[in-house]
């Protein structure tokens, strides 16, 4: 992922958004596969530590500013999904949840602290500086000070309209090489 980028602060476009297949298998059912690598369940745990990861190594390097940090982790979905700009935007009208970043917050992903209930954790070990610090959803405090504070049934659904511009506009401008 990071290799995709120029390295100067001003990004290429190679990078719309960060996301991942993650699942939270353990080891033993990871270990599945250990014969044949087909019965391997797909997809890995990730999802609490991708922006911490992405600050340290594309921020923090150099390789995006942190206008770009924003735009791929938060914009660029709201638009690839069709809901930009009522989410991925700060703005009246819009209901985008709040991430409150701390640049100089560092975080040592460790598996025996992270949130799934897994024993398995790929970035264990690995120390990233900047992690967020306060997170509001739906206008309440869900991450305060480390502490995670959701509750049953706070998540809303958002219906996805078809044909995103943000898509179909880059489908247009691909080209497709034989």
């Amino acid at each position: 992922m990071i290799s995709a980028l120029n390295g100067n602060g001003e990004g290429n476009g190679a990078i719309d958004v960060l996301s991942s297949n993650h699942t939270n298998y353990n080891s033993e059912q990871k270990a599945l596969g250990i014969n044949d690598f087909t019965l391997i369940p797909v997809g890995l745990n990730g999802v609490e530590e991708r922006m911490s990861l992405l600050w340290e190594k594309g921020v923090r390097t150099g390789k995006i500013t942190p206008e770009e940090f924003v735009a791929i982790t938060s914009t660029n979905p709201a638009k690839i999904f069709n809901i930009f700009p009522e989410k991925g935007k700060i703005d009246v009208g819009s209901h985008a949840d709040i991430v409150i970043w701390n640049p100089n917050g560092e975080k040592i992903i460790v598996k025996k602290s992270h949130n799934p209930k897994s024993n398995l954790n790929v970035f264990d070990g690995i120390k990233c500086q900047g992690a967020p610090d306060t997170v509001i959803v739906q206008g309440r405090v869900v991450l305060d000070e480390g502490n995670l504070r959701t509750m049953q049934g706070l998540g809303k659904f958002i219906s996805l309209p078809a044909f995103s511009p943000y898509v179909y506009e880059k489908v247009g401008e691909t080209t497709i090489l034989m």
